[in-house]
């Protein structure tokens, strides 16, 4: 058994070389076909009759006669395998590979779209959030002696009184507010929040009722296709949940978006808003008739003055809208804007001309600051590319 490093000839069966002393290294033949051990000059393979002669490499290295033939695939086998893969093979390989872990993360999105949180994902409320409150939501403790059933009776009661209010206009309105309307107690209290959706991002419009005590009381969200509402008590605590029609009570309630999302944008609106409004503030005021009626204005006098570049500053741009078509409202002009016209019918000031409209109307009918001022403002938006 002659040694690769010095080629000193040592005894058969040696593991070191007597000569060197380096580690001997066995050289052994086998079948490519079988695997079974052949001689170094054999030509056919004693067990398979496999032809050896054809130009295949038989040869196995082994040190120290210590380790055995394994048939079985190993992972190292199936790398070396893919590297003597010629260019097309792999590129077939890693396309195939692709793909499947594209369906993978198809698969995934697909089963988040459709679980049971109502497949709102616009709703900017991470799941962590939303599953704690559930999970805090349930305090027995809190509620030991809550009547659910007598809890919803009140709200449904205060929630009817705030619109028979709103309905006798004894509640100011403030819609100054791009895709808001706010109802106003006369003495500052925030009564009813409606949001109008974004038809961009939004898919629900909402409600938000409140008591002067417990905060929010009522929410509810709706569209052409479905409607939920939620009750609320002391300390956020949801009561009771109705989504198209199916009442779940406190326990039994499923986790879904639409009950956190309420809550938080109900108590967010109301602590942006209520500092607003004073009691018998001025800028707003009750009739005679105790009606609740607005007198105020965006931008006060401006068909007497030139109004200054400062006073647009704190203005946002449904403000600066409403504040250039206030110039056209003291005439009477009769919006096809719904939402202009839903906001100036609200004034009483106003008092609406169905003959002054787009088709008549003519810019002489302004005084020099009407259109200073409405220039400025024009002038305004398009510097802050509200235009």
């Amino acid at each position: 058994m002659k040694c690769s490093n010095c080629g000193y000839d040592n005894d058969s069966g040696s593991l070191f070389c007597a000569n060197c002393g380096k580690k001997i290294e066995i050289i052994k033949y086998r079948c490519s076909c079988c695997g079974n051990e052949i001689g170094k000059d054999d030509l056919f393979c004693g067990s398979c009759g496999y032809n050896l002669s054809k130009k295949e490499n038989h040869l196995e290295s082994r040190v120290n006669n210590k380790s055995q033939h394994n048939n079985k695939i190993q992972p190292n086998d199936i790398l070396k395998s893919l590297t003597n893969l010629d260019k097309k093979k792999k590129r077939i390989i890693s396309i195939i590979f692709i793909a499947i872990i594209a369906i993978g993360i198809v698969c995934k999105l697909m089963y988040k779209e459709t679980d049971s949180l109502d497949n709102y994902d616009n709703l900017y409320y991470e799941e962590s959030e939303y599953k704690k409150f559930f999970k805090d939501n349930y305090n027995e403790v809190t509620v030991q002696d809550l009547d659910v059933d007598q809890s919803v009776k009140d709200i449904k009661k205060d929630c009817k009184k705030i619109k028979n209010d709103i309905s006798n206009k004894r509640y100011h309105l403030d819609n100054s507010h791009e895709n808001l309307e706010i109802y106003v107690s006369k003495d500052g209290d925030i009564k009813e929040i409606k949001v109008n959706k974004d038809k961009k991002s939004q898919e629900c419009d909402r409600e938000y009722y409140y008591d002067d005590y417990i905060g929010l009381i009522y929410a509810r969200a709706y569209n052409d296709e479905h409607e939920y509402e939620m009750y609320y008590t002391y300390d956020d605590i949801l009561i009771r949940y109705i989504k198209d029609g199916d009442s779940y009570d406190y326990k039994k309630i499923p986790e879904n978006k639409w009950s956190y999302f309420t809550l938080e944008e109900g108590k967010d609106l109301y602590e942006m808003y209520h500092d607003d409004y004073d009691e018998d503030s001025d800028d707003y005021s009750y009739n005679d008739e105790d009606d609740y009626s607005s007198t105020d204005y965006i931008l006060l006098n401006s068909d007497e003055r030139y109004i200054d570049k400062s006073e647009l500053s704190s203005l946002g741009q449904w403000q600066l809208r409403l504040a250039r078509n206030e110039i056209y409202a003291r005439y009477g002009y009769s919006f096809e804007d719904e939402e202009l016209r839903r906001y100036f019918l609200n004034k009483s000031w106003y008092e609406e001309d169905s003959s002054i409209n787009k088709d008549t109307w003519s810019d002489d009918c302004l005084n020099e600051y009407e259109k200073a001022n409405r220039n400025l403002i024009v002038s305004y938006e398009e510097e802050m590319g509200y235009r």
